[in-house]
C-alpha cells in the first residue's frame, strides 16, 4: 500500500486563510437564514435529508477526483454510523425542527 502525502506542499498566505474563514462564517451565517425560509416551504426532515445527501455527494466527487482509497470494513463503518447519526442526522433534524417552530419571521 502506497502512502500519500496529504499535506499541502506550499503553507497558505495569511490573506488567503483569512478569506477561508471569513468565507466559512458567511456561508454559517447564510445556513440560518437560508434554513428558516426553507423549512417554511419544505418539511424539515425533507431539508436535512436534502442537505445531507448533497454534502455526501460533493464530498465523495472530492474523493474520487484526489484518488483517495476508499476505507472498507466494520472497523470503519460501525463507528461512522454512530458519529454520523450523532453528529449530523440528529444534530440537522433538531435544529431544522426548532428551526420551524421559531417566531423569526
Amino acid at each position: 500500500m502506497t502512502t500519500r502525502k496529504i499535506l499541502p506542499t506550499e503553507i497558505p498566505s495569511p490573506g488567503s486563510i483569512i478569506a477561508a474563514l471569513v468565507t466559512i462564517q458567511v456561508l454559517f451565517g447564510i445556513n440560518y437564514v437560508l434554513s428558516k425560509v426553507v423549512v417554511g416551504v419544505f418539511p424539515p426532515l425533507a431539508w436535512a435529508s436534502f442537505r445531507i445527501i448533497i454534502a455526501a455527494a460533493i464530498m465523495l466527487g472530492v474523493a474520487f477526483a484526489r484518488g483517495t482509497p476508499m476505507p472498507r470494513g466494520r472497523a470503519f463503518f460501525v463507528p461512522l454510523i454512530a458519529y454520523a447519526l450523532l453528529g449530523t442526522i440528529i444534530n440537522q433534524d433538531s435544529f431544522l425542527v426548532g428551526l420551524r417552530y421559531t417566531t423569526a419571521p
